[in-house]
């Protein structure tokens, strides 16, 4: 599986800036607004948005992270119980506590705010990319560590890339059985006829060992995260909170903190509906200027796309409602209603609550479909395009949140 990257999005052009400013007089029927800014320009107004960040941070993203740390733990014992006792259930179950972690990853996916964020995002650690690299992966780097052996450093997952470790790593350990491997004649594994040198036990065994320091690797990482958000460890939502009241938190203002959120939930419109369903579909924009298909399929060894996608959309549900839509959490969908914009907040939550519906109800696994029954994919693109397009226009303008750099310039 050859290594893939996500194409980044141009930057915003004057022509946007004009069409957005234009779009705010129509869509607030003369209120009035202003463009975004770097620095976050929210204006607090009457709306409580250090209640909305707490609730966040307290009744949404620290359990997802809590529930993933349970489900990383979970996985490492069926791992390492599979590496000591190899057989069809013991590898079955490893396999289904992989499903388990990913699919609650999945929602924490939405969520890279300060700790898991990128670089360049205030608080950044990165602890994201630790845990799950995609669209960054490589199958034959995986293999030539199985060759060379060196996954028994102790120091491994310090000294490695992100593309032979975490998640998507241990997707292919765990689910790819053949005994070949995917780098191509001209790597030195096979030139040199080195993986050659590896009977098919040995291969097993050295698959079997390999998977238990991912799994212990992600769930060192899985802690860490759980640990920043922690209100007795890093307690990073109280920074979050905060923001504009504590000199000791990363951002500046409270637009700033809403903005970090904003560019989590961004997510489904990059991720989601362009790399996962329209680059493989072909529907994504840059199709012209970039390859497209079934080839970029996110999980194509354990064929987990559709399920990863549902946990995606469930975890921005439950940030745009400030928890389960029939709760009474403090959501982004209040901060709408505050600003009189009540029928943008219905719009969004249903759309979401829809993308759900025909994600759940489209066939599995995504990479069949795609060829089988393009139609019920495209349905599904439409479908996140339904949230998206309303979250990259008028939400944008009626709180003057700011689109994050990698959306930038893209109006699909």
């Amino acid at each position: 599986m050859p290594m893939v990257t996500t194409a980044g999005e141009p930057t915003p052009t004057r022509a946007h800036r004009w069409w957005a400013l234009g779009l705010c007089t129509v869509a607030l029927l003369g209120k009035g607004c202003k463009e975004s800014d770097s620095m976050g320009s929210t204006d607090p107004g009457e709306f409580d948005h250090a209640a909305m960040l707490e609730n966040l941070s307290t009744n949404v993203i620290q359990p997802a992270h809590d529930e993933f740390l349970s489900a990383a733990d979970e996985l490492v014992a069926a791992v390492t119980a599979w590496q000591a006792s190899p057989s069809g259930d013991t590898l079955e179950t490893a396999r289904q506590a992989w499903r388990n972690a990913m699919r609650v990853w999945s929602r924490v996916e939405v969520m890279q705010i300060g700790p898991a964020a990128g670089p360049s995002a205030p608080g950044a650690e990165s602890l994201r990319d630790e845990i799950y690299s995609w669209a960054t992966v490589s199958a034959c780097s995986v293999d030539q560590q199985v060759v060379s052996g060196s996954y028994t450093d102790p120091d491994f997952i310090d000294n490695k890339l992100v593309n032979v470790y975490g998640l998507d790593a241990l997707e292919y350990l765990l689910f790819y059985e053949d005994t070949d491997n995917q780098c191509p004649s001209a790597s030195s594994i096979n030139r040199d006829g080195l993986w050659d040198e590896l009977d098919a036990d040995t291969v097993t065994e050295r698959r079997a060992a390999y998977a238990v320091v991912v799994a212990e690797g992600v769930a060192t990482r899985a802690q860490t995260l759980a640990d920043r958000w922690d209100p007795d460890g890093g307690d990073f939502g109280g920074l979050l909170a905060t923001a504009g009241t504590n000199d000791d938190s990363v951002y500046e203002n409270v637009g700033q903190a809403v903005d970090a959120v904003y560019a989590g939930m961004f997510y489904v419109d990059t991720q989601v509906k362009d790399a996962k369903l329209g680059r493989t579909s072909g529907r994504w924009s840059e199709c012209a200027n970039e390859e497209c298909g079934p080839q970029f399929v996110e999980s194509a060894w354990a064929q987990h796309s559709l399920e990863n996608v549902v946990g995606n959309l469930e975890g921005l549900q439950l940030l745009y409602h400030g928890g389960a839509p029939e709760g009474d959490g403090v959501g982004f969908d209040d901060f709408l209603r505050a600003k009189e914009a009540d029928s943008l907040a219905t719009q969004i939550g249903d759309a979401i609550a829809q993308a759900l519906t025909v994600a759940e109800g489209t066939s599995a696994p995504l990479v069949d479909t795609l060829s089988d029954d393009l139609a019920q994919v495209e349905g599904l693109y439409d479908a996140v395009k339904a949230i998206t397009d309303p979250l990259k226009n008028e939400f944008v303008i009626v709180l003057q949140v700011t689109i994050p750099s990698v959306g930038k310039g893209d109006t699909d």
